[in-house]
């Protein structure tokens, strides 16, 4: 299998290193078997990446220069998806393909249906 993916010249290099054989082989076993968790709190944007982009949020954080921290405090603030920077939405309309209006609209739905699953907070009542 990595004798298809590689070309000879490659790996006449590679078999002249024995740790760099090992270091491919290890990514790429890493590669094989590496999936998305998919088990997230479903905030629109954690399930617009997971769902639609087919990353975790690490690695769309990583490819376009966010902190991975702001984006989770955003979940953990329960960010409205109209309050998010223009330019998330903008990164977001680059991986998906899709137009940023199309990525506001679908955040929008899933902001509303994320909303209707949270159980609503109980009303205090008056204990005599």
């Amino acid at each position: 299998m990595i004798r298809s993916f590689f070309s000879p010249l490659c790996l006449l290099v590679l078999r002249k290193s024995s740790t760099i054989i090992a270091n491919v082989i290890i990514w790429w076993e890493v590669f094989l078997t590496m999936s998305i968790n998919t088990f997230v709190y479903p905030y629109p944007i954690n399930v617009f990446i997971i769902s639609r982009l087919g990353m975790t949020v690490e690695q769309f954080c990583e490819l376009h220069g966010y902190k991975q921290s702001t984006v989770a405090s955003w979940v953990t603030r329960n960010r409205t998806v109209k309050t998010l920077p223009c330019d998330f939405l903008y990164c977001l309309s680059l991986s998906s393909g899709w137009s940023m209006d199309d990525v506001y609209r679908h955040l929008l739905v899933l902001e509303e249906r994320f909303l209707k699953s949270i159980d609503p907070k109980k009303k205090k009542e008056q204990v005599d």
